[in-house]
């Protein structure tokens, strides 16, 4: 198995995908399907699209990728044999030239697959991954204060790398401002321990409560408990398109949001959603100044309160999943009138990848 992960081209889920074209083309046989969404991870499903699109000529085809592909973040750490990401870039390119209709998960992204491979504007629709209302606590709920500052950063730590200017911004504020940084209560929910060492060698360890994994529910007393919500990426490039999951719901639940990132698609939205304050990870005076910031205002009123215009709430109501799967459904209906009408769409003749 590991040596399967190792060499396939795009990822060790390409044996499935072959066993599962004879099931997905039945299926489009039996129910008279029009139009085929194939979503990523695994990449491996968007070989069954392009079987699909081959063996169905009117068919028309959605590729959804909820990651980048060949310019995923996470291949700069992972080992692979030489010229192994040559060739995913060009099954990539197969899959993004076969596909009537790409689906990137943020406009960054967006702009990027435009970038490298030369897509037509059209072609591509950023449709981001959401959040779900019914699964969060209604906007600026607030359960269970305790008298100080509650910052949540909800979500797996990844180490020194990643969390470690934090760690020296909470190190700053301590020493220049002991009395506000008292007030500061830091909560990490989705790790039961610190990843590295510099919060242990700075002396903050002790200054984080670490809740571990939780479920659903839990999570959602969390959101409410929170005064203000933490997010924090590298300073690298492959972060400029990176959006997680978490600040989706951070953006949803109306609370300040304190963005440790570098300048991309989160600063973005953040930005425009009139959320918070944007910090360059490269920066812990910075990021202590913007603590010290928050801590001063909750020292005065006792709170922290977020106040958006009109025209942030609408950006903010558009990052819904039901709003999004409404976008989505337009598109595979126009997809549909386009086939019906004749419409021409690109093709390829290449069913398999590698």
């Amino acid at each position: 198995r590991k040596a399967v992960n190792f060499f396939s081209v795009p990822d060790g889920h390409r044996i499935w995908a072959r066993r599962a074209r004879k099931t997905a083309d039945a299926i489009v046989v039996r129910h008279g399907i029009q139009v085929v969404l194939t979503s990523s991870a695994p990449y491996s499903a968007h070989l069954i699209g392009m079987y699909l699109q081959k063996k169905h000529p009117g068919l028309g085809w959605v590729a959804d990728f909820r990651d980048p592909m060949s310019t995923h973040r996470g291949l700069v750490t992972i080992r692979r044999p030489p010229g192994w990401l040559g060739a995913l870039r060009a099954c990539e390119r197969r899959i993004l030239e076969a596909a009537d209709r790409v689906i990137p998960n943020t406009p960054m992204n967006r702009r990027e697959l435009m970038r490298l491979f030369g897509l037509p504007g059209g072609k591509a629709t950023a449709i981001p991954n959401g959040y779900d209302p019914e699964m969060l606590p209604e906007p600026g709920v607030r359960r269970g204060q305790s008298g100080k500052l509650e910052l949540f950063y909800i979500g797996g730590l990844r180490g020194d790398w990643f969390e470690g200017p934090f760690y020296e911004a909470l190190a700053i504020l301590k020493q220049q401002a002991p009395d506000l940084a008292g007030l500061l209560s830091v909560n990490f929910v989705g790790a039961d321990a610190i990843i590295g060492s510099k919060a242990e060698d700075l002396c903050v360890a002790e200054d984080i409560r670490m809740h571990g994994f939780v479920g659903q529910e839990a999570v959602g007393e969390f959101y409410t408990q929170a005064e203000a919500f933490l997010l924090i990426l590298p300073s690298h490039d492959t972060a400029l398109g990176w959006v997680p999951q978490k600040l989706y719901a951070y953006l949803h639940c109306r609370k300040p949001v304190l963005a440790v990132v570098p300048e991309g698609q989160v600063a973005d939205y953040v930005r425009r959603s009139e959320s918070g304050v944007v910090v360059s990870p490269a920066d812990s005076e910075e990021i202590a100044k913007a603590l010290r910031d928050m801590l001063e205002t909750f020292a005065r009123e006792g709170r922290l309160d977020l106040t958006r215009s009109q025209q942030a709430e609408e950006f903010v109501g558009t990052l819904s999943k039901p709003h999004l799967a409404s976008e989505m459904l337009k598109m595979f209906r126009q997809l549909v009138d386009d086939k019906t009408s004749g419409f021409p769409g690109p093709g390829s003749s290449d069913p398999i990848c590698g």
